[in-house]
């Protein structure tokens, strides 16, 4: 089964990101247009995870959740097995997250923070051997300012148009560096991908 899953849809992380900048709140609502289009619409069951209730590690705390965050009564809530109070200072167990999904034959991921529980949940994953991707346009990198003025779409072709995407912008950088800093930034990018599998590479 094709499950997609988002890292704590809660305020907290949601206000981090909107924080003085109206514009973004544009992408609280380009992010519920993905999921529906990417996911909902394609028969992946829609997974959030939030951290736990007060003594309760499996009982997820739905208080946390962000009413900006569109879920449904069809979409299942689980748990980290964390306090919200704890998260940074405590990592989940990705292997409780995972076993929380089987069974799986295609996982999506995205949430906060790409490059750090998503990430982790990624190379778990992958680990165990199951067809995962992170969906960038879902996770944190969202709410960067390029991002929003790109005003990214609901679906995309193929994976490979991201890669393109992300090529242009750094591209891009040429009026601001040299052709020769550019192009190691490239490279040092590309390299970093190749040892996450589970990002698109470029």
């Amino acid at each position: 089964m094709k499950k997609f899953l988002f890292l704590y849809p809660t305020r907290t992380y949601l206000d981090q990101e909107i924080l003085n900048i109206s514009k973004k709140l544009s992408a609280v609502k380009r992010l519920n247009e993905i999921i529906d289009a990417r996911y909902r619409s394609s028969g992946y069951q829609i997974y959030w995870l939030l951290c736990c209730a007060k003594n309760t590690p499996m009982i997820p705390d739905v208080s946390l959740i962000d009413h900006r965050i569109n879920i449904y009564g069809t979409d299942i809530i689980i748990s980290s097995g964390i306090r919200e109070k704890d998260i940074g200072y405590i990592y989940p167990s990705c292997e409780g997250i995972l076993a929380q999904l089987n069974p799986v034959s295609e996982l999506v991921l995205g949430g906060f923070h790409q490059i750090d529980c998503v990430d982790r949940v990624a190379r778990a994953a992958h680990h165990n051997g199951l067809v995962v991707t992170v969906d960038e346009d879902t996770t944190d990198q969202l709410f960067t300012t390029i991002n929003i003025k790109r005003k990214l779409p609901p679906i995309r072709r193929t994976w490979k148009e991201y890669g393109h995407d992300f090529l242009s912008l750094l591209e891009g950088m040429r009026n601001k560096f040299s052709h020769e800093e550019v192009n190691f930034g490239i490279q040092k990018h590309r390299a970093e991908r190749k040892s996450k599998p589970w990002l698109v590479q470029i």
